[in-house]
């Protein structure tokens, strides 16, 4: 995230600016990468058993990102042709055949009723507004939901607040640019040591530290790291921003109930399956959902 840069690139707007942004350079499983491997494992196994199941389905992807799931749903056997993906960010996955569109709201999708068979999420859903883009993916799908959705109470979630509060401790007054650009080569090291003893987790800290010897050797070998510094800057405010989007977008027990009685509402049978690491660990939450009557939502209109 902080490796050297070739151009410094700033990041300002609304979300989707700063998810185009990571996206342009992040795996294709950039949502699952940081997890442990057993984890996103699980992950990708659920996804791949339930795309074996209906090979000849048609399917919506929201918050496509780096096509994570459309990649598993193409290596599960169904067609590229039969893949839509949105996002409101602007992300180009590189997934031949499947149809993508950018820019879009999740909770304005621009599809007619019963678009889809089945219409899937990792971690996208609830960046929409969670209630406005779940009866969206209700209306536009025909047999069935699975959404991979961000639990208020998860790890994931926890360490996504804690790293944006070490962000802003570190960006505050311009602390850190500050002590990047001091001539003590040490000054940036103690403003990050600093954080150590209160912190759960260490992993933003460690890179930061990584970033930060980085600056220090090109000082050393007389190199300008002006450049770099501002990189660094940059990419701390935009985790910072993701950070807060991911925790602000979160469920608690109380709205993934009452998700559930949506959708049971819209003519689906539900279920809340939380996924879970060693230990018992929550990671996030899965909602399944399969249609019982198709007409359900207009005979509710």
């Amino acid at each position: 995230m902080f490796g050297k840069p070739k151009g410094v690139r700033t990041m300002r707007g609304d979300d989707s600016d700063i998810w185009s942004a990571y996206w342009r350079t992040a795996p294709r499983d950039g949502c699952t990468a940081g997890l442990p491997p057993a984890v996103a494992a699980a992950i990708a196994a659920r996804w791949r058993t339930a795309f074996a199941a209906c090979r000849d389905a048609t399917l919506l992807d929201i918050g496509t990102g780096g096509g994570a799931v459309l990649a598993h749903a193409l290596a599960s056997g169904l067609p590229a042709d039969h893949l839509t993906g949105v996002d409101h960010a602007q992300v180009a996955p590189a997934i031949g055949g499947v149809v993508m569109h950018t820019g879009l709201d999740a909770a304005a999708l621009p599809f007619e009723e019963d678009s889809f068979d089945i219409v899937v999420s990792q971690f996208g859903i609830e960046y929409a507004g969670w209630r406005a883009a779940l009866g969206e993916v209700a209306r536009v799908a025909r047999k069935s939901l699975l959404l991979l959705v961000h639990h208020r109470d998860s790890a994931l979630v926890r360490h996504g607040r804690e790293q944006a509060a070490q962000a802003h401790m570190l960006l505050r007054d311009e602390a850190l640019a500050t002590a990047l650009r001091a001539e003590d080569p040490q000054a940036a090291g103690r403003s990050i040591a600093a954080l150590r003893p209160a912190a759960d987790n260490h992993g933003l800290l460690d890179q930061l530290a990584e970033a930060t010897a980085t600056v220090a050797a090109m000082r050393a070998g007389g190199e300008a790291p002006d450049a770099a510094i501002d990189h660094i800057i940059a990419e701390l405010l935009a985790h910072a921003a993701r950070m807060t989007a991911m925790a602000d977008a979160a469920l608690d027990d109380a709205a993934f109930a009452e998700a559930a009685a949506l959708l049971r509402g819209a003519g689906y049978a539900v279920t809340l399956e939380p996924q879970r690491a060693a230990g018992d660990a929550l990671v996030a939450m899965w909602i399944a959902a399969d249609r019982i009557n198709s007409h359900a939502m207009e005979s509710q209109a």
